[in-house]
């Protein structure tokens, strides 16, 4: 390993940071495939609309989210929607790791969460799981990592529908 990046990553010292360790060839080809990647990716009709609808969702930072992808809002759109394809899997996991009492799978769920919520911008989702994790490594008691975990899962939930009204 040459360096580390922490999480949640900004792309800025992620692009900066890989291309240190590229050699000079490497580096052409990284750009050529990068904006390759860029003009062949989707969007939707009218992106800066949709944008401006989410921007009202309650516990969305869409200014922080498209920071993280460098004002990248097609690449942004398209992560929220992977996002919401598999957050309603995330959220049973939640709730039966809370039936269940499993806490290594609640504090992996909730880790997970935080990492990819945090870098869209669902920065409830991210504070929610953030505290979940670390009542959990406190042991800070089961009835408050079950509360915790049924606020997470509830949090997750409405980012969900809320982003799938905007997004379709």
């Amino acid at each position: 390993m040459n360096d580390f990046i922490a999480k949640p990553v900004n792309p800025q010292v992620l692009y900066r940071t890989i291309l240190q360790w590229l050699s000079p060839a490497s580096r052409a080809a990284s750009f050529a495939a990068g904006s390759t990647q860029a003009s062949a990716a989707t969007s939707p009709a009218d992106p800066a609309a949709t944008l401006r609808r989410l921007e009202a969702i309650a516990g969305l930072d869409v200014a922080q989210g498209l920071a993280r992808m460098s004002g990248n809002g097609a690449g942004y759109l398209r992560l929220l929607r992977m996002l919401i394809g598999t957050a309603s899997g995330t959220a049973r996991q939640l709730t039966d790791a809370i039936a269940a009492e499993d806490l290594a799978a609640l504090e992996h769920t909730a880790h997970d969460l935080k990492g990819s919520a945090g870098n869209l911008g669902g920065v409830w989702v991210e504070e929610k799981a953030a505290a979940l994790n670390a009542a959990i490594r406190l042991q800070s008691g089961t009835e408050t990592i079950v509360g915790l975990g049924n606020a997470l899962a509830a949090t997750l939930n409405q980012l969900i529908e809320d982003m799938q009204e905007v997004l379709g």
